[in-house]
């Protein structure tokens, strides 16, 4: 007797996690939290946003903190 098991593509996709530490100011000038580097619509939409979009949106959260820093 075998197991039937779903094939991998038809799994749900691990959901990508918010890159909120809890840390939040925001710097309107820069017009992104300096906590996680996410706008106030990234903010507001996450929940909204595809795995897809949110992978590019942490990108570029991470290129606003490193220039952040970098001041």
């Amino acid at each position: 007797m075998s197991l039937k098991t779903q094939p991998s593509s038809s799994l749900p996709a691990a959901r990508v996690k918010s890159p909120c530490i809890r840390d939040c100011f925001y710097d309107h000038d820069k017009d992104f939290c300096t906590g996680c580097g996410r706008t106030l619509d990234e903010l507001s939409y996450w929940n909204d946003y595809t795995n897809q979009e949110k992978k590019e949106i942490l990108e570029k959260c991470k290129k606003r903190l490193d220039s952040y820093e970098n001041c």
